[in-house]
């Protein structure tokens, strides 16, 4: 498990080659996150729990204007 904490504004991209081999899952524990995954995207406010498709590019944003604070779990496959 890995907690982040992304800045307001802050878009960051995610290869899907670097989850290749993991399955994911994501908990809002603050704030709002939009999560794009492929050609979808998904709104995640706090307390909101998603789980990873197949692996594709994938973008965290935080459109808020305070930080947005997540929970990561990853298992390798």
């Amino acid at each position: 498990m890995l907690e982040v904490v992304l800045p307001a504004q802050v878009r960051i991209p995610y290869p899907a080659t670097a989850f290749a081999f993991q399955h994911q899952q994501i908990w809002v524990r603050q704030g709002t996150l939009i999560f794009e995954e492929g050609s979808q995207a998904h709104r995640l406010e706090t307390g909101d729990c998603l789980q990873l498709g197949p692996p594709t590019d994938c973008t965290f944003f935080n459109p808020g204007s305070d930080p947005c604070v997540y929970v990561v779990a990853l298992v390798r496959r």
